[in-house]
């Protein structure tokens, strides 16, 4: 596909197209590794790059308040019709570029990047930031076309085992699993900044699009005691503070684990022809 700019996906689903639909492998493992909390605790999802809206929809179904953000209008028009039970709070906005000011300041339990992972330019950033809006317990969730499976011609769409080891490296839980030939990513727990990978990696069609500037360097003090600040600053925002373990200390070593599928374990299919983009 190669797209890397609003217009030309606002231009995509302007034309009637989307991505393969909802698949039942897909829901059976949402259901099983992201249950929704008791209704008392108010269970709160995040749909990321929620496209025509079909996996916000089913998430509000199942009992969550759903928050869908896309930055293409024509994608967020199907989604808004697609949701006759007025579920989901539909959001426009860019998570690598626009304040994140809308999203809900009380964080979420599950977290949701469904064929959208791959056209993220600054991966990490992005999950690092997402991954300060999980409430204790919560769950990011990244579902995916693999490069082996996906023809040289949607490479952009996919991710290599290397991409996926990376992303990986930045949870101290995480769990692999196949549905109808996607790879699903139940990501727990993130790791500290020191201890994930840090920085931006360029994939095929994407190497010449701009990034954010970066922040500039600070001395060690400096950045202990901005971080003291920022954090009174999100508490009286009413923003989530994720716990933090001491500079350089591991998160969660209990449970520092990754757990894969095992071979012949795939649910569903894996011919090409599911994998792609609906055209």
């Amino acid at each position: 596909m190669g797209y890397t700019v609003r217009e030309q996906w606002h231009r995509h689903y302007a034309d009637g197209h989307g991505f393969r639909p909802l698949g039942d492998a897909e829901r059976a493992l949402l259901a099983e590794h992201a249950p929704v909390p008791a209704p008392e605790h108010g269970g709160r999802a995040l749909d990321v790059g929620c496209g025509t809206g079909e996996l916000a929809v089913h998430l509000a179904s199942l009992g969550y308040a759903v928050d869908a953000v896309d930055y293409a209008d024509s994608a967020l028009e199907r989604a808004r019709a697609r949701d006759t039970e007025g579920g989901v709070r539909w959001l426009r906005l860019d998570v690598e570029r626009d304040d994140p000011a809308a999203l809900h300041p009380a964080g979420y339990d599950l977290i949701t990047l469904r064929l959208a992972y791959a056209f993220l330019r600054d991966r990490d950033r992005v999950l690092r930031s997402l991954g300060e809006r999980l409430r204790a317990g919560g769950a990011l969730v990244v579902i995916t076309p693999t490069a082996d499976r996906t023809p040289a011609e949607r490479r952009d769409i996919a991710l290599d085992e290397d991409e996926i080891a990376r992303l990986r490296a930045g949870w101290a839980r995480s769990t692999r699993r196949e549905a109808e030939g996607l790879a699903v990513l139940v990501l727990r727990h993130p790791r500290a900044r020191d201890t994930a990978v840090a920085g931006p990696r360029p994939y095929p069609g994407r190497e010449n699009v701009p990034l954010p500037p970066p922040a500039p360097h600070e001395p060690e003090h400096q950045q202990a005691a901005g971080n003291r600040h920022r954090q009174v600053d999100r508490q009286r925002l009413g923003h989530p503070v994720p716990a933090r373990p001491p500079r350089g200390a591991q998160e969660h070593p209990e449970e520092d684990e990754q757990t894969d599928d095992q071979p012949g374990r795939e649910r569903g299919g894996t011919a090409h022809g599911g994998l792609l983009p609906h055209q």
